[in-house]
């Protein structure tokens, strides 16, 4: 299999979704706070539900709160699930959105796949979210779903009502960086079936109300999970870290870092025990050669919640995160968040985004990341999800244009490869 070159991407009409979502969001300190199942990522959903809805395309919200988006064409989806559908979790595009009525009410879910002489039709997952980790994030996930919307649409505009051997399906997975509900993976989990079924945020406040809000139904849960697993996964990531060296050009994902998220309460906020803690993180960090990244939330009895994620940790880092408390000397709640091994991304899927990137005279490099939890767990899950990833350079709170244009061509041409769109 190899990639033809397709260049159709719209970099004006990406520049202009993604300024729109960079308003979708407090700003604090050049970062946009956009927490999982709050009102500024319900806004930022909201638009690009209404954005897919006046291209054409077919939009709705799964009981997990993901938005999900297809082409709008046949009997893609068709197959109901009578009991879901009664459930009437609501659609971000129906009722909400106004002008986008087009788009149903929570009738056509992801697992329900349309069937030929073969059996189910596979589908690709584009992959991306819109919340922000805890603290915010230049970025918050909107370069991601830029680029899959795009691919989306100029694949839907190519293919028209054609059938295709993959149909591409944008997710944006709800929750993904866990920032205020402290579930990291949430909507990827719901796809694969495997998300706790009474959550609540840091504060003790319960899911289940923010839920349906965003459009979801914490009661029928079960409906949100793929009964058929995804062919593949392809999506982009910025580059948050500094992995990338500012010379590589473009990051081809070829493998995800073991990962490690703990939340750390501890004393009055200023006081000793805040800064105990502080210190016996610094130690971790660098035992760990500064693999720590740490954010932090003020709760109401002014205590302070600090967020820790290890790279790779080893078992001591572990342990010694675990032994903070006793470090300390003082009351310190030490909770594991997440655990993700190491896994590899697909290497035949990193061999199309390569060439795809050749063909575009980018300059590219094999990476390693620590970006990409969603296409992680995905990665992981058994049986495993082929993925291919993009890790895309960034400059102070910028993706240059012309980067994030030439990552889409690169996207697309694989995309339209792994469909068969000829």
């Amino acid at each position: 299999m190899s990639v033809l070159r397709w260049s159709v991407a719209d970099a004006d009409r990406m520049a202009r979704r993604l300024a729109v979502l960079r308003r979708c969001g407090a700003w604090v300190d050049k970062a946009v706070v956009r927490p999982g199942f709050t009102e500024p990522e319900r806004r930022a959903q909201r638009y690009v539900a209404r954005e897919a809805v006046q291209a054409g395309l077919h939009a709705w919200v799964d009981a997990a709160g993901n938005l999900l988006v297809r082409r709008a064409v046949g009997d893609v989806g068709d197959m109901r699930d009578a009991g879901a559908a009664a459930a009437g979790h609501a659609s971000l595009v129906a009722g909400q959105v106004p002008g986008c009525a087009a788009a149903g009410r929570g009738n056509h879910l992801p697992g329900q796949l349309a069937s030929d002489a073969t059996g189910p039709i596979p589908r690709l997952i584009l992959g991306a979210h819109l919340d922000t980790p805890p603290g915010g994030d230049r970025f918050g996930g909107a370069h991601g779903v830029v680029a899959a919307l795009e691919v989306l649409q100029v694949v839907a505009e190519s293919a028209g009502d054609r059938d295709l051997a993959c149909e591409p399906v944008l997710v944006v997975f709800a929750n993904s960086a866990g920032a205020l509900f402290p579930h990291p993976g949430w909507g990827a989990k719901a796809v694969l079936g495997s998300v706790e079924r009474e959550p609540a945020d840091r504060f003790g406040t319960p899911l289940r109300h923010p839920l349906h809000q965003a459009g979801g139904d914490l009661d029928a849960l079960d409906s949100a999970a793929w009964p058929v697993p995804p062919a593949a996964w392809l999506g982009i990531e910025v580059d948050r870290c500094g992995e990338l060296d500012g010379s590589a050009g473009l990051g081809i994902v070829a493998g995800f870092q073991g990962r490690a998220s703990f939340e750390i309460r501890a004393g009055a906020r200023g006081g000793p025990v805040d800064l105990a803690v502080s210190e016996s993180l610094a130690a971790v960090a660098a035992a760990e050669h500064g693999s720590v990244t740490l954010g932090r939330l003020i709760l109401p009895s002014d205590e302070v919640l600090a967020l820790v994620e290890l790279c790779d940790p080893s078992p001591a880092t572990l342990a010694a995160v675990q032994n903070i408390a006793a470090r300390v000397g003082s009351p310190v709640v030490v909770r594991s968040v997440l655990t993700a091994d190491p896994v590899d991304a697909d290497t035949a899927l990193a061999k199309l985004l390569a060439e795809a990137a050749d063909l575009q005279s980018l300059p590219h490099t094999p990476i390693t990341t620590r970006a990409g939890g969603d296409a992680q767990l995905f990665a992981a899950a058994v049986p495993a999800v082929p993925t291919g990833t993009l890790l895309l350079p960034a400059t102070g709170d910028r993706v240059a244009g012309p980067c994030l244009t030439a990552a889409v061509e690169v996207l697309l041409q694989v995309t339209r490869t792994v469909v068969g769109l000829r």
